[in-house]
């Protein structure tokens, strides 16, 4: 998915045609889940010397920003769920109840600033230039239900690991009594979303992925 600012689209190969959505539990294989590669030790070495004086510098490019967000999930062995495939998971589960998907973002702190928004699609796969399956608008409300101990103490290492970044997070969320959330980590502009959790059903406690 991509970042636009208001009125302007941006392009996208459209998605698969949606599965049937699998059960909860099957979304913590290594279908879903992305492959880390490990980098070369001299890779890593020199990386290391880069993020420090960009740090330095003041000097935070989104692919710099995407890079340090690639290692630290690496780091710290915190799964990443393939976008596309947990994308078509929700929008399967959405329909079911005549709904569309959104990205709420988790705290209002989490808004993107101006008018930068989140496209979405319809159920065809098209982009829309507001709302849609994957969306998100600045009219959208925090979420505003439970979220699980440990997905809030996950966030709260992120944060404070990044504090030269404003990263903003969401969650995903649609109209039916107990979705299945997905949570993800952006910075403004064009940083992939990177989807580090998810729990079976809104609750204050659900066991760890």
């Amino acid at each position: 998915m991509f970042f636009k600012k208001s009125n302007t689209v941006a392009k996208e190969v459209p998605p698969e045609t949606p599965v049937t959505a699998p059960a909860i539990n099957d979304l913590t294989t290594k279908r879903l889940r992305l492959v880390p590669k490990l980098p070369e030790a001299d890779q890593t070495s020199e990386m290391d010397t880069y993020i420090e004086v960009a740090k330095e510098l003041g000097f935070s490019p989104d692919q710099l920003i995407e890079e340090r967000l690639n290692r630290y999930f690496l780091e710290q062995n915190i799964p990443l769920y393939n976008y596309d495939n947990v994308d078509r998971y929700l929008m399967t589960l959405a329909r079911r109840e005549n709904e569309v998907w959104k990205w709420k973002p988790l705290r209002e702190k989490d808004h993107l600033l101006g008018n930068w928004q989140i496209t979405g699609r319809n159920d065809k796969g098209e982009e829309v230039d507001s709302g849609g399956h994957g969306s998100y608008h600045k009219t959208y409300h925090p979420y505003d239900k439970a979220v699980p101990l440990h997905i809030l103490q996950r966030v709260k290492k992120i944060e404070d690991y990044f504090l030269d970044i404003d990263l903003k997070f969401f969650v995903s969320d649609y109209s039916a009594p107990k979705p299945d959330p997905f949570i993800m980590v952006t910075a403004l502009i064009n940083v992939p979303q990177k989807i580090f959790g998810v729990w079976d059903e809104p609750a204050f406690f659900a066991k760890k992925e």
